[in-house]
C-alpha cells in the first residue's frame, strides 16, 4: 500500500492555469522572434570574448545539444510560440516552491528555467536550484550567464545523477525526455525517484500525444527532420506509464499546450507498506 500526498490537481486549476496559450504556430508573435535573434547575437559575441574554462560533455547514449548551445535561447521561443516566459511561469506554479526547496532541473540547457526557479528560493533558508545537462557547452553558457550561489550547474547525465538519495525537494524537466530513448527515459525517472525526498514533487513538460493538427504536424516533422526515434516514443504517449514504472503514482496530466507539449505532475510516495 502506498501513501502519498494528494497529487490530484482540481480541474478548475488546470483549466485556468493553461488559458492564454496558443494552440498553433499562427499565433507566434514576431516581436518575440526578433528579441530572440537579438539575444542570441549578443550571447554569441560575449561568449567569444569569455575566458571561462571549457566544460567537458558527459558520455551518454541520449542526444546532447552541444552543437545547438549558441542558438538554444532563440529556438526555444520559436518552439514555444513566443510564450516561453508564460510557459516557465506555469511550470513554476506547478512546482509550488518554498524558500527552502532544493530543486533539480533535468536537461537544463542554458539554464533559463533553472534561474527562474532559483530567483524564488532563499539561500538563507537553504534553498537552491541545480541544473544538469550532459552537454558541456550548455553548462558553460548556463554558468556564465545565469549561475550564482542559489543557481548552480553541473555536467551530468540524467540516467546517472551524481547526487545522494533523497537530496532534492522537487525535480523538474522541460523538453528533455524526447531527446533520450525509452530505456534512458526509464533510468532518468528512476534516478529522479531516487534523489527525491518522500513527498517530493516531479513536474515534467514534454512532447506527448498531439491534440491538434498543427501539433501533430510539428511533432512528426521534428521526428523525421531530426532523425530522432525518441520523439516517436513521446508521441505514442509513453511518459506517464514510464513514470509509474519508475515508482511514481500515476501523474496528473495538467494540460496540453501548443497542441503537442503536455504538462505532468506527480509526487514521490511518503511511504510504502
Amino acid at each position: 500500500m502506498i501513501a502519498a500526498r494528494g497529487n490530484a490537481l482540481p480541474k478548475s486549476v488546470a483549466e485556468s492555469t493553461c488559458q492564454g496559450f496558443p494552440q498553433d504556430w499562427l499565433c507566434l508573435p514576431i516581436r518575440d522572434m526578433v528579441e530572440g535573434i537579438v539575444r542570441i547575437f549578443l550571447e554569441l559575441h560575449s561568449f567569444r570574448e569569455s575566458t571561462t574554462m571549457k566544460v567537458p560533455s558527459v558520455p551518454t547514449r541520449g542526444r546532447t545539444l552541444d552543437h545547438a548551445a549558441f542558438v538554444h535561447d532563440l529556438t526555444d521561443p520559436l518552439l514555444l510560440m513566443g510564450k516561453r516566459a508564460d510557459y516557465d511561469r506555469l511550470i513554476l506554479q506547478l512546482l509550488e516552491l518554498r524558500d527552502s526547496d532544493r530543486v533539480l532541473d533535468l536537461g537544463c540547457g542554458t539554464g533559463m528555467l533553472t534561474r527562474m526557479i532559483a530567483d524564488r528560493l532563499s539561500v538563507k533558508a537553504g534553498g537552491y536550484a541545480m541544473g544538469i545537462d550532459a552537454a558541456g557547452r550548455m553548462i558553460r553558457l548556463a554558468r556564465r550567464s545565469r549561475g550564482g550561489e542559489r543557481c548552480r550547474f553541473e555536467p551530468a547525465a540524467a540516467e546517472e545523477l551524481p547526487f545522494r538519495d533523497e537530496s532534492f525537494d522537487a525535480v523538474v524537466s522541460s523538453l528533455f525526455f524526447h531527446h533520450v530513448q525509452l530505456d534512458l527515459k526509464l533510468k532518468a525517472f528512476q534516478e529522479a525517484f531516487r534523489v527525491l525526498r518522500p513527498g517530493g514533487r516531479l513536474v515534467v513538460a514534454d512532447m506527448h500525444v498531439p491534440t491538434t493538427w498543427m501539433g501533430s504536424l510539428v511533432s512528426h516533422t521534428a521526428r523525421w527532420f531530426f532523425l530522432q526515434p525518441a520523439i516517436s516514443e513521446n508521441i505514442r504517449g509513453v511518459l506517464p506509464e514510464i513514470m509509474v514504472e519508475a515508482g511514481f503514482p500515476p501523474p496528473v496530466h495538467v494540460c496540453t499546450l501548443f497542441g503537442y507539449v503536455a504538462l505532468f505532475k506527480t509526487e514521490k510516495p511518503l511511504m510504502a507498506a
